[in-house]
């Protein structure tokens, strides 16, 4: 149950109560005073939401019998105090001063009044997507708001033709000019007495109508457009930032994800700001599988009972999936096998990924990234600008550009390659024929190791035999006095003679120094030799020139460049930080200020030095699989190898950082 507790409703009353004992309200900043109410407009006006919830849980703690689990959710637009009422076992949210949900309410109870279909169309397809775990109200989750899918299916039903619904804006025409509902400065009016509502002339049955909206959705863009459900229309992403329709300045503070849908009331709200790109293709592909379990649906609807068992509707709810979406899958993962990697390269470990995200897109760059055709592309072009700008201004790095390649150098450069190609080939069958080799001695070693236990064996169970059955030599006897003697007389008596004590008998305790070693084994493997009967493995390396060409690349955005660096910009950053805020007094947090910390340790260390630290070759490409965009980032060292793996992990964490705080 959501309970809305409007506090604004004291304002104007007369209050004539016996003064009360508050809970404890010392953690409020404008209440410490205070230990007895009752609280006046003035005192809420002066606690935020967050803190009207807590001192509302603590009153419904010390006053409300059987309430368990009383949690206060934070939240900047919402905050709600959640418990749990044992008298009925009723699940409780309870919401301050939030009639924009209370408007919702109204509107969501409208539309259900308006058609039968459309109540239960939105349970079936809540149940659905709970099943498939793309929706749900969980705390800190990814997925879909039951809210946002219910919207989902308003908006498909107001896109037939011809329309089960009428959009919210048509029932804000309908409303008229006067009166108005205005809630925090959003316009939230529309017509709520149904009998002025035109009736739908839609036929569809339910079952037509829950087919269809797989259907519709899992053929919609999510990646590229924004969903607006007041008109239950379609924005381009790039559209709907452009000026035309940022004249209301709220809508700047726009929210973009991976997935977009417009509140239909406070405007400048993303409901799915919380879906990632993960979840996003999730909830596509969910939805491309129930579409095609739900078109082989007749035109009288699904059926309850098939030949395959449970019926129609539990085959949308199993996890059964399509022939053809498992093959697209198949598909989809070779193309990025394919793509991932271009032909005459090889994966190398000093390599990263920039990902498009939008939600670190400002409107500014998104008005910047209009001015071409596919913004993607734009990106990942502005993504490569901005990295070489870091490392030729601040860190201090000459950059050259990479020439392109003549005909008769990528002639050579094949042929180099082929060269290359062939004896790493013949490395790898001397290789395997040293494995099998190995094989064979090791399998004889096992041979010669199992036949010398088993002569040991033997040896030592006939030594034992002799000492036990055989009589002892008359010297013996003599040299062990009156021992011998008792011995022949046991072996007369019939008596078994005892076998002699071993030093090996005698059990002493393992130091404790020595307890938890590992008793040596032995290693088989340390005892082969690799024999490689002159056959010679030799790495062949590649006759390149001074300086490399462009390599070939099919990506729609591609820089290369050589880059050296000639002083260490990415070491003492913190200590000449420390001293530019201590001694001058420079505190600000920006590209200028990460070029003076360059420049501090490029004057300190006497820059250029003699001979580059560090030189390689770095190779930046776009990634465009599917709706995920990427920009790779390669770099192969030429000189400087002690070095380059400090540099580049500092280098990737850097680029990552300058990105995210200042890549606008």
């Amino acid at each position: 149950m959501d309970i809305f507790l409007d506090l604004s409703t004291m304002h104007g009353r007369t209050w004539e109560l016996e003064p009360i004992k508050l809970p404890f309200v010392r953690d409020f900043r404008f209440l410490k005073e205070k230990e007895w109410g009752p609280l006046i407009p003035s005192d809420l006006d002066k606690m935020g939401m967050t803190d009207q919830c807590k001192l509302i849980s603590r009153i419904l703690i010390d006053n409300l019998e059987g309430i368990l689990d009383v949690q206060v959710i934070p939240s900047n637009r919402c905050p709600l105090v959640r418990f749990r009422y044992t008298n009925c076992d009723v699940k409780c949210d309870l919401s301050v001063n939030n009639k924009l949900a209370l408007q919702n309410t109204k509107l969501l109870y409208l539309y259900s009044v308006l058609n039968s279909r459309v109540r239960l169309l939105v349970y079936a397809i809540r149940y659905w997507g709970k099943a498939k775990g793309v929706s749900g109200n969980q705390k800190a989750s990814t997925k879909l708001s039951n809210y946002a899918l219910t919207l989902m299916v308003l908006n498909y039903l107001q896109n037939l033709d011809p329309p089960v619904l009428p959009t919210i804006e048509k029932l804000s025409q309908l409303h008229g000019t006067a009166a108005r509902t205005k809630i925090e400065g959003w316009d939230c009016t529309f017509a709520m007495d149904w009998q002025i509502i035109p009736q739908s002339n839609n036929t569809q049955t339910a079952a037509e109508l829950l087919s269809g909206f797989f259907s519709y959705w899992s053929a919609f863009n999510f990646m590229d457009n924004v969903l607006v459900t007041k008109s239950a229309t379609e924005m381009p992403f790039t559209q709907f930032f452009e000026k035309d329709n940022m004249q209301d300045g709220r809508l700047r503070s726009f929210k973009a994800s991976a997935m977009n849908m417009q509140d239909p009331f406070v405007l400048n709200h993303n409901i799915t700001q919380n879906v990632n790109e993960k979840t996003r293709d999730k909830i596509v592909r969910e939805l491309r599988i129930a579409a095609i379990k739900t078109s082989v649906w007749g035109n009288e609807g699904f059926s309850m009972t098939t030949p395959s068992g449970g019926g129609d509707l539990i085959h949308l709810l199993n996890n059964e999936v399509p022939d053809i979406i498992l093959q697209e899958d198949q598909e989809k993962q070779e193309q990025i096998m394919e793509k991932g990697r271009m032909p005459a390269r090889e994966a190398g470990e000093y390599e990263f990924e920039i990902e498009l995200k939008p939600t670190q897109m400002s409107s500014k760059l998104l008005k910047q990234l209009q001015k071409g055709e596919n913004y993607r592309v734009e990106w990942c072009k502005k993504i490569c600008e901005f990295i070489i700008r870091i490392l030729k201004e601040v860190l201090m790095l000459t950059v050259e550009e990479l020439p392109e390649a003549t005909e008769e150098i990528r002639q050579k450069m094949k042929e180099e390659m082929a060269k290359k190609a062939a004896a790493d080939k013949r490395n790898n069958e001397i290789k395997e024929r040293r494995r099998l080799r190995r094989i064979e001695k090791r399998k004889e070693l096992e041979e010669k190791i199992k036949k010398e236990e088993e002569e040991l064996n033997q040896k030592m169970t006939e030594s034992e035999g002799a000492a036990s059955g055989e009589p002892m030599e008359e010297g013996g006897a003599k040299d062990e006095g009156e021992a011998g003697t008792s011995g022949k007389e046991a072996e007369k008596a019939g008596e078994k003679r005892p076998r002699p004590v071993s030093i090996f008998d005698i059990k002493v305790e393992q130091p404790k120094k020595f307890k938890g070693m590992r008793k040596y084994e032995l290693n088989l493997d340390d005892m082969i030799e690799d024999s490689d009967d002159g056959e010679e493995i030799i790495e062949y390396k590649p006759d390149e020139p001074e300086l490399r060409y462009k390599r070939e690349c099919e990506a729609e955005v591609n820089l290369q460049h050589y880059m050296r660096a000639w002083c260490m910009t990415w070491a003492r950053r913190k200590k000449a930080k420390n001293y530019l805020v201590n001694e001058e007094g420079r505190t600000e947090e920006n590209i200028p200020m990460e070029k003076l910390i360059s420049s501090a340790i490029w004057q300190n260390d006497r820059a250029p030095l003699a001979h580059p630290v560090v030189g390689f070759y770095c190779y930046m490409e776009s990634v465009m699989e599917g709706n995920d965009t990427k920009v790779r980032v390669e770099m192969d060292c030429k000189e400087g190898s002690r070095d380059f793996n400090t540099f580049f992990q500092f280098s990737k964490m850097y680029l990552y950082r300058m990105i995210e705080k200042y890549f606008k």
